[in-house]
């Protein structure tokens, strides 16, 4: 199986303070059906570009009051891959470190714990037509006596969410000659890479147990009389 086109593999990089652990999530970006121009379209980034579409996942979502980011976690660096139609790097990535890494700040937020961004399509026919963001560690807060997130929250996180991705578009068509867009990239035969037109959010937290897993842990131990 193979992508439709080539596209530009963009991914905010985490750490965990007091663990090895490491986290990431990522969007997709791609041009015309069949794209062939990921190499040069990476050739025009620099630093600041990086920088700047590092920045906007913690003032365009991050900084709201409706999701709470972990104390532990921290938002260190971006990675920009151009990546063919077989899934593989075309060359190599463009890497962007920060000397003031972000994080979060809300205490008790579980590792696996995560928001998602779920990326429409608009289509509902063949496949390829959703997409998801992850975004480590983070927690929807529940109304009182329920598991779920309050309407207003999750409306407005969807809304932070499409403000994102505008930003980071609006920085990637300001650099390249290509004109791209954040897309939902299938490898399923015969279905084409498909822009994205929408986000939402749901009202209830997702899970990734692999970013619980990947915890070391250490445990105390009680005999019985």
């Amino acid at each position: 199986m193979a992508y439709g086109g080539q596209f530009l593999k963009i991914t905010w990089q985490f750490t965990v303070k007091s663990s090895d652990e490491i986290a990431d999530t990522s969007l997709n970006y791609t041009s015309a059906p069949g794209w062939t121009g990921a190499v040069a379209a990476l050739a025009e980034l620099d630093d600041t570009d990086l920088a700047d579409m590092r920045q906007a996942y913690v003032t365009e979502m991050m900084d709201l009051d409706h999701i709470s980011w972990a104390d532990y976690s921290v938002l260190n660096s971006i990675k920009v891959a151009a990546i063919s139609t077989a899934g593989e790097y075309l060359t190599d990535p463009l890497v962007a470190e920060t000397d003031t890494p972000s994080d979060g700040t809300a205490v008790g937020v579980l590792p696996q714990s995560t928001v998602v961004l779920s990326l429409r399509s608009g289509f509902t026919l063949g496949k390829g037509n959703y997409g998801r963001m992850y975004l480590p560690h983070t927690t929807l807060g529940t109304v009182a006596e329920t598991p779920f997130a309050n309407a207003t929250n999750t409306a407005a996180i969807a809304e932070a969410g499409a403000a994102f991705l505008n930003s980071v578009s609006a920085t990637l068509n300001a650099a390249l000659t290509a004109t791209v867009f954040p897309a939902i990239m299938s490898q399923a035969a015969g279905t084409p890479s498909k822009g994205v037109t929408q986000v939402a959010v749901g009202n209830v937290t997702d899970t990734q147990r692999r970013r619980r897993n990947r915890l070391q842990e250490t445990y105390a131990f009680e005999s019985l009389a």
